[in-house]
């Protein structure tokens, strides 16, 4: 049986966003980062967090050394005891990873498909075993830098561009850059968290979005000679038997089409 979480978004809180924060509690909650690293990792902000986690009734408290400390409830906590068990934990090592006993889970009922309250966990022979499969409902998003012709990346004018590095007030952020592409995957049903999700589907969707974006199926002619403007541009094409007979460049990609930029990907 299919046990489905939903969880409560913020008013003003865009699905992409709130699927980064949901990423960001994740490695908070499973990865144990702080709020400030896991926010910077999944591209949101400690504000949204804490907005998202107050929507949803979540409490934080203060843990060692100043670390914000996620307090999951009760849902959550039988959200994350159901998910553990289906990696093919033993009840009690998921109860204790979640934050609960296998005491207070063994009393915990759920509706089943045809509606009737069922334990969600039950004991076969020595051992418990999950009654239903957690499936959650995430928002995905996928987002990536842009690369030019020569490995140029977009967006990046000078070494100083984009927000500084916390802490570091003369340095640049490396991985920053001001064009980006996004793909958002809204309804993604799953057994899987938002963290092994994105790890699980990034390259699917990154492969799909390469197969559809990249290849040279566009006639645009005026586009092609101005490329060949270019003398690399004119080399690298010849190269990679780019031209038609007559020596034009006439295809060019879905990216090259939208950006008018040479062999951008």
């Amino acid at each position: 049986m299919e046990l489905v979480f939903t969880m409560v978004r913020p008013v003003g809180m865009s699905p992409a966003i709130e699927n980064r924060v949901m990423l960001a509690i994740d490695r908070m909650i499973e990865g144990g980062e702080g709020i400030y690293t896991a926010a910077r990792s999944s591209g949101t902000t400690r504000a949204s967090i804490f907005k998202w986690l107050a929507a949803n009734k979540i409490k934080t408290r203060i843990g060692s050394g100043g670390k914000i400390i996620v307090e999951p409830p009760m849902e959550a906590r039988i959200n994350s005891f159901l998910s553990s068990m289906a990696q093919g934990k033993s009840a009690t090592a998921a109860a204790k990873e979640s934050g609960t006993t296998l005491n207070t889970m063994k009393k915990i009922t759920r509706p089943d498909s045809s509606g009737v309250p069922i334990n969600i966990i039950s004991k076969v022979g020595s051992k418990w075993e999950s009654n239903f499969v957690p499936v959650y409902d995430h928002n995905l998003v996928v987002y990536g830098k842009l690369i030019g012709f020569g490995g140029n990346l977009q967006g990046k004018p000078g070494v100083t561009a984009g927000p500084l590095k916390r802490g570091a007030l003369n340095r640049a952020d490396p991985n920053y850059a001001a064009i980006w592409w996004q793909y958002d995957l809204e309804g993604l049903k799953t057994t899987m968290s938002a963290a092994e999700a994105v790890q699980f589907w990034k390259p699917f969707l990154v492969s799909a979005l390469e197969g559809h974006l990249e290849p040279y199926r566009i006639k645009n002619l005026a586009l092609g000679q101005k490329f060949m403007g270019n003398s690399k541009v004119a080399a690298d094409a010849v190269a990679n038997n780019r031209l038609t007979a007559g020596g034009d460049l006439e295809n060019v990609n879905e990216l090259e089409n939208l950006l008018a930029r040479y062999k951008i990907r």
